[in-house]
């Protein structure tokens, strides 16, 4: 049974305690409408903290999560003297679930949102665990518009079924507004809603697309949509 991915990513805030972000989010959380079963509250939650010498601190929250559900949370030291705005210095949180165990709709109402929101992301991202899409091909075009920003983030241009983006990203990377991109999408794929400071961006939410040919042609379609062809592989 294919394992279903779920990949959330922060900017952490310079000079920010980690202890404090993870408080925060678990702050966050209990405002949003997260199911009970993945809920986390304070003392059921790592804790987390700045150590000397230490660029992050990792922690699994898996026997805190429904069973055979696994996580993992990564908070990294913000000194701003050593903080640069790169993928690889962002606050993260990876989830891993059997496909047959919970409905797709359900991720999306009861859980999906309410992380992207807690954790105040600029990118969330649902996908199949064998199909994550490719590395944009096309580097000139995608070095053209902003050389700076976008080798230094994570597949901003891939679509899967379910996405979510924060307002700076789709600024910075796709030089649109989330009112823009709400105006393009609405009423031609199926989940286009505010998030938080964001926007989550869903299709085919019936079913977890399962063949690499369908998530190819989902993440085509939704770039054509936006006007982003110039970043087809």
């Amino acid at each position: 049974m294919p394992k279903v991915c779920m990949n959330f990513f922060s900017r952490p805030i310079a000079d920010s305690l980690i202890s404090d972000r993870r408080d925060q989010f678990l702050d966050r959380l209990s405002k949003q409408s997260v199911d009970a079963d993945w809920h986390f509250k304070s003392d059921s939650f790592p804790e987390f903290s700045d150590k000397p010498g230490q660029l992050c601190d990792v922690g699994s929250v898996s026997k805190f999560l429904p069973p055979s559900v696994t996580g993992q949370v990564q908070f990294v030291y913000a000194d701003s003297s050593y903080l640069e705005d790169r993928a690889g210095l962002d606050d993260s949180f990876w989830i891993k679930f059997n496909s047959k165990k919970f409905e797709l709709r359900f991720i999306v109402e009861k859980v999906f949102a309410s992380y992207a929101s807690a954790l105040q992301c600029y990118l969330a991202e649902l996908y199949i665990k064998d199909h994550y899409l490719p590395i944009i091909k096309n580097q000139q075009a995608y070095q053209d518009l902003n050389s700076v920003i976008f080798d230094r983030r994570h597949n901003v241009f891939n679509f899967y079924q379910l996405n979510f983006f924060d307002e700076e990203l789709c600024r910075r990377a796709f030089g649109m507004s989330l009112g823009e991109i709400e105006d393009l999408l609405a009423g031609k794929i199926e989940l286009v809603e505010r998030v938080g400071a964001g926007l989550m961006i869903g299709s085919h939410l019936d079913l977890y697309l399962e063949s690499i040919d369908l998530i190819k042609d989902n993440d085509k379609r939704i770039r054509s949509l936006l006007g982003l062809d110039v970043y087809l592989t």
